[in-house]
């Protein structure tokens, strides 16, 4: 799974506002635009954690923050890790900065996202194995999916098993792509964490959009709920 480009620009923060967290503006992004042309397929984005499993393998999708460093006087600056990269991380792409603009200049961050193997020895990875379904999905094609359930990500869904959704199953209809009406949309799905257009939704490795519903100032999970989407 590559970066995922948000389908909005990034808006002006305020003064000791956390520039990491991505709040929407109205203006669509570039590479967003075949979204608002009609284009892909609208999905359900879990908030949980992403998974790669098939031909034997499974990976955790990680993030690796980083900064940005100078290097030399001819070469400029560069990006580098914050933390120490995982033993077996395997780059989805190249780190992916982008720029927000505070009240003075602007500033760069990046994000590195990737894959690590898990240790099928410990949890939540020994309950899954024991399920004949699970050794099905193993050892079949490759396929991104996102576990969710108790321990993961505080569990906003109030599960009380580990559940397993694929990426490119869950199709939302009728999802609005401009500003007012995705807001008005969020505030109506109040379970909803956010969708990501799929340009293929058959393949694997395909240009995603995605849209959450933090980016319009709106709580996740929302307050006095925590169940998923239905």
């Amino acid at each position: 799974m590559q970066h995922i480009t948000p389908l909005f620009e990034r808006a002006p923060r305020a003064p000791g506002q956390d520039y990491a967290r991505h709040v929407a503006s109205p203006t669509v992004a570039g590479a967003a635009a075949w979204v608002t042309n009609g284009e892909g397929v609208a999905t359900i984005k879990w908030c949980g954690l992403g998974v790669r499993i098939g031909d034997g393998r499974v990976d955790q999708r990680v993030v690796i923050p980083m900064r940005r460093r100078r290097v030399d006087t001819a070469r400029g600056y560069a990006f580098v890790p914050r933390t120490s990269v995982p033993p077996g991380f395997e780059a989805a792409g190249p780190p992916t900065g982008y720029q927000v603009h505070g009240v003075v200049g602007a500033v760069m961050v990046s994000d590195w996202c990737g894959w690590v193997p898990v240790d099928r020895t410990q949890e939540p990875w020994v309950s899954l194995g024991a399920t004949d379904v699970w050794q099905h999905i193993v050892a079949g094609p490759v396929a991104t999916y996102e576990l969710v359930g108790p321990g993961i990500r505080h569990n906003p869904y109030r599960l009380t098993t580990l559940a397993l959704f694929r990426h490119r199953d869950n199709v939302l209809l009728d999802v609005p792509t401009d500003y007012d009406h995705l807001s008005a949309y969020f505030v109506a799905h109040p379970n909803l964490y956010g969708v990501v257009w799929r340009r293929d939704p058959l393949a694997y490795d395909t240009p995603l959009v995605r849209v959450c519903r933090t980016e319009f100032g709106l709580s996740w999970p929302e307050k006095g709920r925590g169940y998923a989407h239905r």
